[in-house]
């Protein structure tokens, strides 16, 4: 049987994130990988590989809580989306979540515990998480980003990303891996 190798992103609206993500499901497909793809919005830009399992899982919940609850009720959905793809294709080997806010689901998911799980930061997160904030907002959201990835794997697209996760917000990785956009 082949080796299952899955990836996990927000949805695919068109950006450097997706793209990339897209480029590597295909280049892994064509090795005669068995890949699989989950989204977790409806939000599709690009053409989906031939041989690239995709599957969408949405969330339509429009409740009162929504916000409050988003996190473990998209994990629970996550993770009756991961009993059908194993039985289909079998358990991954490998498990690439791609951004953030996959990441905080990702971390959520009692079945993904057990696996090969490796989070994908494309992009240095104390621009993104830490710029222009007061000191009460700076220390809470630096401390959630800790709480995601700390004794995580993580792959980086530079070495600069791996040095601003690890230095700005005082991350010890469980493993770290600098995997360079032009590479993929």
């Amino acid at each position: 049987m082949k080796q299952h190798i899955l990836f996990i992103i927000d949805g695919l609206p068109g950006g450097g994130a997706e793209n990339v993500t897209l480029t590597l499901a295909a280049g892994l497909s064509s090795k005669d990988f068995n890949v699989s793809l989950i989204s977790l919005q409806n939000k599709l830009d690009y053409v989906i590989p031939d041989k690239v399992n995709y599957q969408l899982v949405p969330d339509d919940y429009r409740g009162p809580f929504r916000k409050l609850t988003e996190l473990s009720r998209r994990a629970k959905q996550l993770d009756k989306a991961l009993e059908l793809i194993e039985l289909k294709y079998g358990k991954p080997s490998l498990v690439v979540s791609s951004l953030h806010k996959t990441d905080r689901i990702v971390i959520k998911s009692q079945k993904l515990a057990t696996y090969n799980v490796w989070h994908c930061i494309h992009g240095m997160l104390s621009n993104s998480y830490l710029a222009n904030r007061n000191k009460f907002s700076y220390l809470l959201k630096k401390s959630k980003i800790k709480r995601v990835y700390n004794n995580r794997n993580i792959i980086t697209v530079s070495s600069s990303v791996a040095e601003d996760l690890i230095n700005k917000f005082d991350i010890k990785p469980k493993s770290i891996k600098v995997i360079y956009n032009r590479l993929i």
